[in-house]
């Protein structure tokens, strides 16, 4: 895969414009509070960690998924039974250790049982859907050239500018390139195509790949396994260069100079409107919206 030079300027990702479009002063403060508000610097870093029940659920299984495939990469066999006594330890250490935002913001104690049931939940239903089975046929070669959440933040490039996404899962084998994007929460088939359209690019990119060779999977592991094919074609990759232009351009315009990534001042990202839009954001207590 390709390595990029490290730059300042910023690069535009789907996560990174949602929050910008969410609220201005959330995006200042989760991009630019730990560098441009030193007198808070601290308080941000805390706040940032701050992670919710359903978050922190998604995100154990996506490790967990992540652990289960490199597993198979490397070994011929799977011992499920193994594999479920290992979840049950890595679920508590890491309830035990993530920065609880119920906790922080409710004095919620975090239920640990809770998790656990929505994690094994989600972790059947993978291990017994149909795309697991063919991925346990897999032969070794096939494996070898297994992608399991690449190291980084999936950097790439298009038309010029600095881009990120980052891919769950690629299997590549026959000429093609199949990316799975594992999702828990709830489904969105209209949304989370949109996204993943993306993913094409970074294939396209790191591999050199047509699109035509590039195949999209939503992969939902809550409630059943079920798997949802995405159609790229060129007409979407124009749209999204689109997009990816003018909302690139949105942020550009809230920074000061726009190669060193420096924003502007704090008070020209105003706070959003409506304040129970605030229930859930990590850093209401500096915004004295709690």
């Amino acid at each position: 895969m390709k390595k990029y030079d490290y730059t300042d300027i910023l690069g535009w990702s789907h996560s990174r414009y949602r929050t910008f479009d969410e609220c201005r002063r959330k995006y200042y403060y989760h991009y630019y509070g730990k560098n441009f508000q030193p007198q808070i610097s601290e308080q941000v870093v805390q706040l940032k960690r701050l992670v919710s029940r359903p978050l922190l659920n998604g995100s154990i299984v996506h490790d967990l998924i992540e652990k289960a495939l490199n597993h198979l990469k490397f070994n011929f066999e799977f011992v499920e039974a193994d594999f479920l006594e290992f979840a049950e330890k890595f679920i508590e250490t890491a309830c035990n250790n993530a920065a609880s935002f119920e906790k922080y913001y409710e004095n919620a104690e975090l239920d640990i049982v809770s998790i656990e049931t929505s994690v094994f939940e989600a972790l059947g239903n993978f291990l017994k859907s149909s795309r697991f089975e063919l991925l346990l046929g897999s032969t070794p070669e096939t494996r070898a050239l297994w992608v399991i959440e690449p190291p980084g933040f999936g950097e790439t490039r298009f038309q010029g500018k600095k881009v990120y996404f980052k891919v769950d899962f690629l299997v590549v084998e026959d000429g093609q390139y199949l990316v799975f994007d594992w999702k828990t929460g709830k489904k969105d088939p209209i949304q989370h195509a949109e996204q993943i359209k993306g993913y094409a690019l970074w294939v396209m990119d790191h591999y050199e790949a047509a699109v035509g060779s590039v195949n999209m999977n939503i992969s939902y592991v809550t409630g059943g396994y079920e798997e949802i094919s995405v159609d790229v074609n060129p007409f979407d990759l124009s749209q999204l260069a689109g997009k990816i232009e003018s909302q690139t351009n949105y942020m550009y315009d809230m920074c000061s100079d726009i190669q060193g990534n420096i924003p502007k001042p704090i008070d020209e990202f105003p706070l959003i409107a409506n304040p129970n839009r605030c229930k859930y954001c990590n850093f209401k207590l500096l915004c004295d919206r709690v």
